[in-house]
């Protein structure tokens, strides 16, 4: 749950940030920790955020960094395609499938 919240939740607070810049052309600050980031996410974006906020419990975590995931990918594609980056699609793939066999191995269901 620490890395959860203290490494793996910088970085997508990080492209959530250049997500809202991009959207309001650099010119507003997302606000402390972000609170502006509602006025930029679609609905589905904003929710799926919320949803990466879990509590100690061992399933929830998994919710919490498998949400984390999805948010980050759909969020890194829209700021790699403005800037005219490649997106490690790739990488991303063995990541997440890596993820999932340590999931796998950790409780049954999801």
């Amino acid at each position: 749950h620490h890395l959860l919240e203290v490494v793996l939740r910088v970085q997508l607070m990080k492209m959530l940030t250049w997500d809202f810049g991009i959207k309001t052309g650099f010119r507003r600050n997302t606000g402390k920790v972000g609170k502006h980031f509602q006025e930029t996410l679609s609905t589905t974006d904003w929710d799926l955020l919320l949803a990466t906020y879990a509590s100690a419990e061992k399933r929830a975590t998994w919710h919490s960094l498998f949400n984390m995931c999805s948010l980050f990918r759909d969020r890194a594609h829209y700021v790699a395609q403005f800037f005219q980056f490649k997106f490690p699609e790739e990488d991303d793939a063995r990541v997440y499938a890596y993820l999932r066999y340590l999931h796998e191995g950790t409780i049954d269901d999801l």
